[in-house]
């Protein structure tokens, strides 16, 4: 017994016990007890005695709501008025008036002595005044104005609540420090004894009125508050026992009948006179709700008037339950069952509850519910938590290896080196178990269990796969491992099940075997050799299939020779230790199944990408390899920036998610090409579309040249002179030679189109040839519209321009540009009219190469559209940022570039590294048909002026020729004849 109560969870009990005798002495928690009581009250007032519960019949309350001053007209009532009401109350037959009306500040209308008069003619009328506390301590009196002082005795009408976090009013304190005070007890007190005709006083815990009556208070000298039960539909007690004010200022007005009525109203019965009306906000929160000033008044009459039908519970008494209660939470605490335990606690408790609950709604009799309820609570925690605290420590080593399991395993789903963490855990689950050793078999094609990891401790043998078994192809070095895969299937092509790991596979269940050598067939006889060649002796094995969410077996988790932590012997794996392996082989599995799932759907993402940018690399023969080599170009810069010391790399530090993200992004750059058309792509001369078009200009100078032959025979016959007419027509035909040329000239492109030349364009359009065919008939729908832009000639043949300009060519744009409208991206290119110009002289007018304006923006474009179609895909967070270091290949520094025109402060470094990446390998790709590749040197010379105007990030561009990566990257990709000197020196400003 003695070593009983030494128990922390038993001291811990007492303590809590004796402090809620404490609280509850002091009413430390009148919160929570305002709760319980509530409730209780509310039981009381359904099934307590009716004749505690019913109000009673010599009690009147004289109300002023809503419908008194609708009728009235104001608020408030004047005081002329109260005092008229006081008198006629008194003229009824009044018991006592008790009005409650606060008139401590002098009448605004000068009624004061009218309603003085009025109230010295009234014997039994008491009024209301204030006690006024300071710091919660009484200061003084604040009784009504002088002549109505004098006038009437005088209570106090305030009421405060005992707790000091919220108004909940259950009880009426006596203040014995104010009753020395002139008129200084509570209103109805002072109301009862008017009706009375005794003074009240206050002696040995008691109130006392004369011989007539005396009641208990508790040990604070308050008055329990029984508040009485209301009919169905009934809110308010004034709703039952209240009569409206107005009837009996109006007394003059009535007949005698209507005199007789309100007689019985007040007749020998106490009047309480107040306001209930909405507007004067006297009321106060109880344990059964609002409840009006006058109201409580009128209950504190009542229950004075029944001797105190709620009494707290004698000391002795309360502290008995309170003992038996601590008892029984002491029996309790040594049921070692939880369940048990918790069950009987639990009960003994709800008996303590129900009992103190009957004892409020029967008898009346106040227990302090809340403390020893919540000591009992709290001791109950207490005695678990000890329980709790033993269990942990029984278990000892084998719950904190546990612990440090279960952490492990959490890892498992985060560790690159996934084998090396399978080996520790396996080390840490061996530890758990104390076995000899351990190993991991992997399921390796369905056809192979193959070890992954290998441990025994007096053997010391520490075998770790070099490679993960599932990523392992036939022809790799399974052979060489020691420890040989075993088939999962026999030469037969039957289940193999001549190992105990096999048949953990097949069976799908844990196989226990505590000696291996009592087993029967070809398994002991392998052991037995094993054993033999070691010096070994094997005992028990335990052997768990992995088992994954969907129930698949993908390894098997064995360990053997488990001994004992003292004696070192051989013991069987006890069943706590297996249920402890089964749970973390369990928890591998799904860690491991994850792990395959990932890496499945990171090679379906990495495959997904490489296919879309081979297609857009195969859409034109132009890019050729260009977004597979991108990507190796930017990883190399990426990993030189890393390496780098010293400003600006400093702070450029990515890991493998980071350089795995440029990766995507290196691969995805201009997967918004699939948009651009090839023939815009290709575009190799200026009246180039789907096809050249010069073989269409070239016909009309065919046209032409014939009209020459046929107008040199047509004059010839008219009799013309021969050798000028040959003349005129060779020279005709020798000027259409040369314009043919001049056109065909100006449609290859170049680097710059003078004005002159687009002149003479201009004038050789303005020939014209005689077209004698309907130019609408066989056209596709788009073209027909086209053509409907401009009226039809009326007869043929009409004459046409040798080269124009015409409605028709313009194509226009079906759909808005990424960048009007809603532009959430922040697109600044600049957006041409149309979708394209196919005008003849139009596009041989192009001053620089081939491209129009419109079919530059359209290939430009490719980087809004990667924007676009990227931010649409739901990348994870590790991969957030490749939309914009996909579609900011094209910016510059200074903002320049497009789709956006960011400047540095807006690039981040993987986005110039790309944009790097890309004009590298477009310079120097050689796969480019219409082009010859550049040099390296010519390249770094074309950057290095792109370097000085901000085009790229110059320290980015030193860094690329400093570190090598250049050359790296020349010496995989590039041909031999395009690795020449580069003067790094010179261009990094290193020389001398």
């Amino acid at each position: 017994m003695y070593t009983y109560f030494k128990r922390v969870d038993v001291l811990i009990i007492l303590a809590l016990f004796l402090g809620a005798g404490l609280a509850e002495f002091g009413e430390r928690f009148s919160l929570l007890e305002d709760q319980t009581l509530s409730f209780r009250h509310i039981l009381r007032l359904r099934y307590g005695p009716e004749a505690q519960t019913r109000f009673s019949d010599n009690i009147t309350l004289v109300k002023t709501d809503e419908t008194f001053f609708d009728a009235y007209g104001g608020y408030p009532m004047k005081r002329a008025d109260i005092g008229k009401l006081v008198q006629n109350l008194h003229q009824l037959g009044a018991k006592a008036i008790v009005v409650d009306f606060l008139m401590d500040l002098p009448s605004a209308y000068g009624e004061d002595e009218a309603l003085a008069r009025r109230l010295k003619s009234v014997p039994n009328v008491v009024v209301a005044s204030r006690a006024v506390f300071e710091g919660g301590q009484f200061a003084r009196m604040g009784y009504p104005v002088g002549p109505v002082r004098d006038a009437a005795r005088s209570g106090y009408a305030n009421l405060r609540s005992q707790s000091g976090l919220v108004t909940n009013v259950s009880r009426l304190r006596i203040h014995s420090d104010i009753t020395v005070a002139r008129d200084g007890w509570p209103l109805a007190v002072a109301g009862l004894s008017q009706a009375l005709g005794v003074p009240p006083s206050l002696r040995g815990g008691h109130l006392r009125f004369g011989q007539q009556l005396t009641m208990p208070l508790d040990r604070f000298h308050d008055l329990h508050l029984p508040f009485p039960a209301l009919p169905d539909g009934i809110e308010y007690l004034h709703q039952m026992v209240g009569v409206g004010a107005l009837d009996f200022l109006e007394m003059q007005a009535l007949d005698e009948e209507d005199r007789r009525e309100l007689r019985q109203w007040v007749k020998d019965k106490i009047v309480v006179i107040g306001d209930t009306s909405e507007i004067s906000k006297d009321w106060f929160n109880t344990p059964v709700g609002r409840v009006f000033g006058p109201e409580i008044i009128a209950i504190s009459i009542d229950a004075m008037q029944k001797k105190a039908p709620l009494q707290p519970a004698e000391t002795w008494l309360e502290w008995l339950l309170a003992g038996v209660l601590l008892l029984g939470l002491m029996v309790t605490a040594k049921v070692n069952r939880p369940v048990m335990r918790n069950a009987l606690s639990l009960s003994l408790l709800l008996l303590y509850l129900t009992v103190t609950t009957l004892a409020f709604v029967q008898l009346g009799v106040i227990f302090s519910l809340s403390y020893w309820a919540l000591a009992f609570v709290l001791g109950l925690i207490g005695v678990n938590l000890r329980y709790y605290a033993l269990e942990r420590r029984q278990k000892g080593q084998v719950q904190q290896e546990m612990a440090k399991l279960v952490q492990v395993g959490i890892s498992l789903s985060s560790q690159s080196h996934f084998l090396s963490l399978l080996e520790q855990t396996l080390k840490d689950a061996q530890s758990i178990a104390g076995a000899e050793g351990s190993s991991l078999y992997l399921v390796r094609d369905e056809r192979f269990l193959e070890f992954a990891v290998v441990r025994n401790s007096v053997l010391d043998i520490a075998y770790l796969s070099p490679k993960n078994p599932l990523e392992r192809s036939d022809d790799e070095s399974a052979e060489k491992s020691p420890f040989p895969p075993l088939a999962l299937m026999d030469e037969a092509g039957l289940p193999a099940r001549d190992r105990i790991a096999l048949r953990a596979y097949w069976d799908r269940q844990s196989i226990h075997v505590p000696d291996v050598y009592a087993l029967e067939g070809a398994e002991p006889e392998n052991i037995r050799r094993f054993d033999r060649q070691n010096n070994y002796r094997t005992h028990a094995i335990f052997a768990v299939p992995m088992r994954t969410v969907s129930g698949e077996v993908i390894g098997v988790f064995q360990l053997i020779n488990p001994v004992h932590p003292e004696s070192g012997k051989p013991i069987p794996f006890t069943p706590q230790i297996q249920t402890v392996v089964e749970a973390f082989a369990s928890q591998a599995a799904v860690a491991l199944d994850n792990k395959m799932l990932a890496d499945a759907q990171k090679q379906l993402l990495d495959s997904f990408i490489q296919v879309i940018a081979g297609a857009i690399d195969a859409k034109s023969p132009y890019t050729g390899g260009h977004c597979q080599r991108v990507p190796e170009l930017a990883k190399m810069l990426a990993k030189a920036a890393r390496d780098a010391s010293g400003a600006p790399f400093d702070d450029y530090q990515p890991d493998e998610n980071d350089l795995y993200e440029l990766n995507i992004a290196a691969w995805m750059h201009d997967c918004g090409k699939v948009t651009t058309p090839e023939y815009v792509v290709d575009k190799a001369t200026k009246l180039e579309t789907i096809y050249n078009r010069l073989h269409e200009v070239r016909m009309r100078f065919e046209v032409l040249w014939r009209d020459a032959e046929i107008a040199y025979w047509q004059a010839l016959i008219a009799g013309g002179d021969k050798e000028a007419l040959a003349q005129a027509k060779e020279q005709e035909q020798a000027q259409l030679r040369d314009d043919f040329a001049f056109i065909a000239e100006c449609n290859e492109g170049g680097e710059f189109m003078a004005d002159a030349r687009i002149a003479r364009l201009q004038q050789i359009a303005g020939r014209s040839w005689m077209r004698y065919f309907d130019d609408r008939i066989g056209l596709s729908q788009d073209e027909r519209d086209r053509k409907d832009r401009t009226p039809a000639a009326d007869t043929l043949p009409v004459q046409e321009l040798l080269l124009s300009d015409r409605q028709e060519h313009i194509i226009p744009r079906l759909k808005k540009a990424p960048g009007e409208g809603e532009n959430p991206h922040g697109f600044t290119m600049k957006i041409p009219d149309h979708q394209f110009n196919q005008g003849e002289l139009y596009n041989l007018s192009v001053k620089r190469g081939t491209l129009t304006e419109e079919e530059r923006f359209k290939i430009n474009e490719h980087a809004v559209q990667t924007l676009h179609m990227l931010h649409q895909l739901p990348f994870p967070k590790h991969l957030r940022n490749v939309p914009d270091m996909a579609g900011n290949h094209h910016e510059t520094l200074v903002g320049t570039g497009y789709p956006r025109g960011l400047d540095k402060a807006q690039l981040t470094l993987p986005s110039r590294i790309m944009a790097l990446a890309d004009i590298f390998e477009a310079l120097t790709a050689s796969d480019r048909p219409y082009k010859t590749p550049k040099s390296i040197s010519q390249a770094i010379r074309i950057m290095g002026f792109m370097k000085k105007d901000s085009h790229i990030d110059p320290d980015l561009f030193d860094l690329f020729l400093t570190s090598g990566v250049y050359q790296a990257y020349a010496d995989i990709y590039l041909r031999p004849e395009q690795i020449d000197e580069v003067d790094v020196a010179g261009l990094t400003g290193q020389a001398g």
